[in-house]
C-alpha cells in the first residue's frame, strides 16, 4: 500500500538535507525555471498573498537548486505534518514511510519522505506562464502509481486527488458530525498517517481500525472506495 497525502504551503528549514532527489526533477527545473521569470508582483497577483509573501516566494525561486535538498518529510510544516509528530517516529518507521509514504507537490509533482527539495510556493491548481499543473503532471504521476502494483490509500484534499478508474484508489475522508471542516481534516490527515506508518498498515481492515481522537469508520457513509472516518461532537 502507497499513502497520498497533501503537501502544505508552510516549510520550515532544519538540518535535515538529502541528497535524493525527487522523481520528477527535470519536470520541476522546468516549471521553477518559469517560476523564475516572474517578479514579486506578479507571484503576488498568480497566488493572491500580500507582498510579504511574494517577497518570500521570490527568494524561494531565487534560491532554488536541484540538488542537496531538504527532507520533503521534515520541510513542510503545516498542521497536518504537525499532527504526524514525526519527531517522535523510531528509525523503522521512518524506514516503513520511506517506502508506503508519499507527498503530493505541485512543484515536484509527487515526493517521498526522504527526497531532498526546496522550499517553494505552487499548488496543483496554479497555472504559469500558460502550463496548468495539474495537467501538467497528472498523466506523469498516474503512470508512475500505476507502475507500483499497489493499492493507493488517498488522503489528499481535493486539489491533489486524481481521478483513473483504472487505478486501484481508496479514499479516506475525515468528517464532524458527518461534515466537512477543513481544519479539522487536516488534523485528522496528520493524525490517519502517524497511524499508518507507526502500525505499519497493509490491509484494510487495519485501517478501518483507525480510531484515534474521537475518530470512528463509519460503515454507514462508507463504499469500498471511499473509507469514512467521522466524529460526534455536541453542537
Amino acid at each position: 500500500m502507497l499513502l497520498l497525502v497533501s503537501p502544505t504551503k508552510t516549510m520550515k528549514l532544519t538540518n535535515a538535507r538529502s541528497q535524493t532527489m525527487p522523481r520528477f526533477i527535470k519536470e520541476a527545473k522546468q516549471l521553477m525555471g518559469e517560476l523564475k521569470t516572474m517578479s514579486p508582483s506578479q507571484l503576488q497577483g498568480m497566488f493572491g498573498c500580500n507582498e510579504k509573501i511574494a517577497q518570500q516566494v521570490a527568494n524561494y525561486n531565487e534560491q532554488w537548486c536541484d540538488g542537496n535538498g531538504w527532507k520533503a518529510l521534515t520541510l513542510f510544516d503545516g498542521l497536518q505534518f504537525k499532527s504526524m509528530q514525526i519527531d517522535q517516529w523510531d528509525a523503522e518507521t521512518l524506514m516503513f514511510a520511506s517506502n508506503h509514504l508519499a507527498i503530493m507537490s505541485g512543484l515536484y509533482g509527487i515526493v517521498h519522505p526522504l527526497d531532498g527539495i526546496y522550499p517553494y510556493r505552487l499548488d496543483f491548481n496554479d497555472e504559469i506562464n500558460g502550463i496548468k499543473v495539474k495537467q501538467f503532471y497528472q498523466n506523469k504521476i498516474l503512470t508512475y502509481l500505476h507502475s507500483l502494483n499497489t493499492p493507493i490509500i488517498d488522503a489528499c484534499s481535493k486539489e491533489y486527488q486524481l481521478s483513473d478508474s483504472s487505478l486501484p484508489r481508496i479514499e479516506v475522508v475525515f468528517l464532524e458530525n458527518g461534515k466537512a471542516k477543513a481544519t479539522l481534516a487536516k488534523q485528522a490527515r496528520g493524525y490517519f498517517a502517524r497511524y499508518f506508518v507507526t502500525h505499519k498498515i497493509n490491509t484494510i481492515e487495519q485501517i478501518k481500525a483507525f480510531n484515534a481522537h474521537e475518530f470512528y469508520f463509519d460503515d454507514t457513509l462508507s463504499t469500498e472506495s471511499r473509507l469514512v472516518f467521522n466524529r460526534v461532537k455536541g453542537e
